[in-house]
């Protein structure tokens, strides 16, 4: 596993980024051109569609030949600013001194800069046949597309690169390449990093003001460019010092790193991650920690997509939370149409959508116990209506 700001206009936040140039201690005063170029290459992604395989690896704890787990599948399309992201994340049931997972999680997102829609729940490979009172854990909602992403889709972005993550004690920031050193402390390009990085890549330094006021900050990225292709991003190393490990207290040093192992030439100055690496490194422990592989396939990049690419659909018969409407909480129930049948706001009006639509349910003995659950839905407070699993911290250990 953020509409998703995959940033990809050429100039975007250049007026920060002048601001900026005056402040950075560049060898080679290039900073501004690098950005500019990265966002250029970005921009030159119109379209695309992709799936992606997620195999994990914790090396903490497990056996040293402990083979890499399928862990998830993404499906990502994006066109015109709209954006779908489908994710599908598997049992969890070797995770060496955590909780296991027995059930299979999805989440469908969809949003075109007017609407979010999200589809948590709902496995579309096995549909079950739904009734307002009736949803067998399956959550939906709307809502205008502001603030982050559900977590299980968040990652998207950051997976190809488009994005940055910033781990800190609050959660997890997602920010362009621009964005990032527009707000950090400092940025500079450096020739040396003390660092393997391969031959000819770029490296611009940020340090973050996020760094508890430390003069000079001791927390930073180091962003690798590729000119190889077009100057998108190939690795991302996100340091920090004296960092607090949740359950471990507080560590001399973490890093985490993010690595595109491939990028596949689409032509016309078009580069695509195909191969991606999450990589976690802290001290006191040799090598990395764990490990997180992503393999792409069925890439269309810039070309027509698939007709279901971007055709999200609630299910017959769900109810989708919306936000609250002349200060009252209201559902609406959909049809098998993918249409909005009628609004809901009390439990008595989802039972009468029952007898109208199902009446054979009503003698269910579990009737009650869903009323309830339907009536806490309507009722109940604003995160119940636009409930969003929250965002996992993938690759901590």
């Amino acid at each position: 596993m953020k509409i998703l700001n995959v940033p990809v206009f050429l100039g975007m936040l250049a007026s920060q980024l002048d601001v900026h140039r005056a402040e950075t201690a560049s060898p080679d005063g290039n900073l501004h051109g690098l950005i500019s170029a990265h966002e250029a290459t970005l921009g030159l992604i119109h379209q695309f569609d992709v799936s992606v395989e997620v195999v994990d690896r914790v090396f903490l704890g497990a056996p040293p030949d402990a083979p890499f787990q399928q862990t998830a599948t993404w499906r990502w399309s994006r066109k015109d600013g709209a954006e779908r992201i489908r994710n599908r994340d598997f049992p969890d049931e070797s995770n060496p001194g955590g909780s296991s997972r027995k059930k299979t999680l999805f989440v469908d997102m969809f949003q075109d800069g007017q609407i979010r829609k999200v589809l948590d729940g709902w496995d579309p490979d096995h549909p079950l046949e739904l009734s307002p009172i009736q949803q067998h854990g399956v959550k939906a909602y709307q809502q205008p597309p502001i603030g982050d992403l559900p977590g299980n889709v968040s990652d998207c972005p950051l997976v190809f690169l488009f994005r940055t993550r910033d781990i800190t004690d609050d959660g997890d920031v997602g920010q362009s390449v621009a964005q990032l050193v527009a707000t950090g402390a400092r940025a500079e390009v450096r020739r040396q990093t003390g660092r393997a990085e391969g031959a000819g890549l770029q490296c611009v330094r940020v340090w973050r003001s996020e760094s508890g006021g430390a003069s000079p900050p001791v927390n930073y990225f180091d962003v690798f460019l590729d000119p190889r292709a077009g100057m998108m991003v190939r690795r991302v190393v996100n340091h920090h010092e004296d960092y607090e490990w949740p359950g471990e207290g507080i560590v001399i040093w973490a890093e985490w790193v993010y690595e595109v192992m491939s990028f596949r030439d689409c032509g016309e100055g078009v580069f695509f991650p195909t191969e991606t690496e999450w990589r976690v490194y802290r001290a006191g422990h040799e090598g990395a920690t764990s490990v997180t592989k992503f393999t792409t396939n069925n890439l269309v990049v810039n070309r027509d997509l698939p007709p279901d690419a971007l055709d999200f659909r609630f299910p017959a018969y769900a109810l989708v939370g919306n936000p609250p409407k002349d200060g009252r909480r209201v559902v609406s129930l959909w049809g098998p149409d993918n249409r909005r049948i009628r609004d809901l706001y009390t439990g008595d009006d989802i039972l009468q959508a029952e007898r109208e639509l199902h009446p054979q349910a009503l003698e269910s003995p579990r009737v009650l116990s869903n009323l309830v659950i339907v009536n806490l839905l309507v009722i109940g407070a604003a995160a119940t209506i636009l409930l969003m699993r929250a965002g996992r911290r993938r690759n901590i250990a």
